[in-house]
């Protein structure tokens, strides 16, 4: 069994977020959002798991911030989502690079 078979939802969870009305969008963008980062944080998440709910996050917030009243909502969401990756790709880059990436 393919362990990482979640990519595949996380990424219809992008298209969704594209497609669906704007009623059953706004009923449902956090719940999303939040199951998409808990991805993003769990640092046993593959990195395709991560990589499908970044874009699909990326979907969603760009979705958000069409709508006038949710623009704030879109920025302050995003900033959940830079820190933690920004932090996994540290992580990833020190354990292939080692002590010369903090030289630098």
């Amino acid at each position: 069994m393919y362990p990482d078979k979640c990519w595949v939802g996380l990424d219809l969870m992008g298209v969704t977020c594209q497609e669906c009305s704007s009623d059953r969008f706004f009923s449902l963008y956090f719940v999303w959002f939040n199951s998409l980062l808990s991805h993003i944080k769990n640092l046993e998440s593959s990195r395709i798991v991560r990589v499908v709910s970044c874009t699909s996050i990326t979907d969603l917030l760009t979705r958000l911030s069409r709508f006038t009243n949710t623009k704030k909502d879109a920025v302050s969401h995003a900033s959940k989502v830079i820190f933690p990756s920004l932090n996994y790709w540290r992580k990833n880059l020190q354990r292939h690079y080692g002590k010369a990436l903090s030289i630098c």
